[in-house]
């Protein structure tokens, strides 16, 4: 995992962060993406704390994670390496690396 923060759109790319449905995704400024993500259509990443969103705390998303449409990853919370978040999932805690997650809140299928 790279220790810096995002710096929008070039760091994504430098990310490899794939995008096959590139439509409403919503990435916070301080989240850290891993390499080789694929982020579907709808996603929120960000912070719980939208009154002093520059100093809240932000998602760090590991390595090889699958984030499917319309979830939403939001606070300190970090995602392991080559996890799956389900379709329409709100990610409020930790996911263990190789997890599947779904559901309000997600919850560990595998």
């Amino acid at each position: 995992m790279n220790n810096h923060i995002t710096r929008g759109l070039r760091y994504v790319y430098d990310q490899k962060t794939k995008f096959p449905h590139p439509i409403g995704i919503v990435i916070g400024q301080k989240v850290e993406l891993g390499e080789n993500c694929t982020i579907y259509q709808n996603v929120t990443i960000g912070t719980k704390n939208t009154d002093d969103y520059k100093d809240a705390k932000y998602p760090v998303i590991g390595n090889n994670v699958t984030i499917y449409p319309n979830s939403i990853i939001i606070g300190d919370v970090h995602i392991g390496d080559g996890a799956i978040i389900g379709a329409g999932s709100l990610v409020l805690s930790d996911v263990e690396p190789g997890s599947i997650v779904a559901g309000v809140p997600a919850a560990k299928l595998k």
